[in-house]
């Protein structure tokens, strides 16, 4: 790898997983040294490979060597391993501009396409984005947080954000913030998403809810099981929900009004909810 001039000297954080033990050196020196073979932590302990040992690396000018020395000890080994101070771009997507770091932590974000402005929720404060200039225009502290996450903006410019820990949801609108949702049926709200003059949002139960913008009455659409930690949804473009579970899935969620119940197919259940939709896994 190489460092430019004006990252001389300078520490790099990587990323990296291995299995089963592994010595890392940069530039001839040992920096790490440790065992992820099958049941070395715990009886239950797998060796799975992740990203989840992270390093420092000191980086000189020019050109740096960086080796990973894997051991085998049982069932194979592996390696992955991650520049976290680097930009990774699929084909086919454009880098259009990049907001200099003045945020800390950017949780989400959502553009407001009729009044052309970026959102974006920043540990406690909503941040409002200039697209063309690229620069933070104002700061609203959130009143009383606990652990906001999502963002979405309706067809009327209102601004919802969800507060996983405090179980509501707020509104945002003409500068000022309100305590839009909460009680009973608002545990741990995530994924918050607009659908006309609708708002879904997905409960730490599995439950998939849809409230009325304008009457706040909540329904129940679908639970896609105990356990599950919905984190978003979207339209897939034929009338059906696709729902990203944080566990390794994402189901798509299918209105029997407009598709036949599956319940009985090898990759559905049926939602108990309702008894009125099919979930139906796509990725697991």
């Amino acid at each position: 790898m190489a460092a430019k001039k004006e990252d001389s000297d300078v520490y790099r954080q990587f990323a990296f997983g291995y299995s089963d033990i592994v010595n890392v050196f940069i530039n001839g020196q040992i920096v790490f040294s440790g065992n992820q073979m099958y049941r070395s932590r715990s009886a239950g302990y797998l060796g799975a490979i992740g990203l989840n040992d992270m390093l420092y690396l000191p980086l000189r000018e020019g050109r740096n060597e960086l080796l990973f020395v894997v051991f085998e000890v049982f069932g194979g080994w592996g390696l992955m391993a991650q520049d976290l101070e680097d930009d990774y771009l699929e084909e086919g997507i454009i880098e259009v501009w990049e907001q200099a770091r003045e945020l800390k932590v950017p949780e989400s974000a959502v553009y407001d396409r009729k009044r052309d402005i970026l959102y974006a929720i920043d540990r406690r404060n909503l941040v409002v984005i200039d697209i063309e200039s690229a620069t933070i225009t104002n700061r609203y502290p959130v009143p009383e947080p606990r652990f906001v996450n999502d963002v979405v903006v309706d067809a009327g410019g209102n601004v919802y954000i969800s507060d996983n820990d405090g179980n509501k949801i707020f509104r945002f609108s003409d500068g000022q913030f309100e305590v839009w949702l909460e009680g009973d049926e608002v545990l741990g709200p995530n994924g918050l998403f607009i659908d006309g003059e609708h708002l879904l949002y997905g409960n730490t139960d599995g439950d998939v809810k849809r409230v009325g913008l304008a009457s706040k009455q909540i329904g129940t659409l679908t639970n896609i099981g105990w356990g599950s930690k919905i984190d978003g949804f979207t339209l897939d473009g034929k009338g059906n929900y696709l729902v990203s579970d944080y566990n390794g899935r994402i189901v798509r969620v299918t209105p029997a009004r407009r598709y036949q119940l599956a319940s009985h197919a090898p990759d559905c259940y049926e939602a108990g909810a309702t008894g009125g939709d099919a979930v139906h896994p796509l990725f697991t």
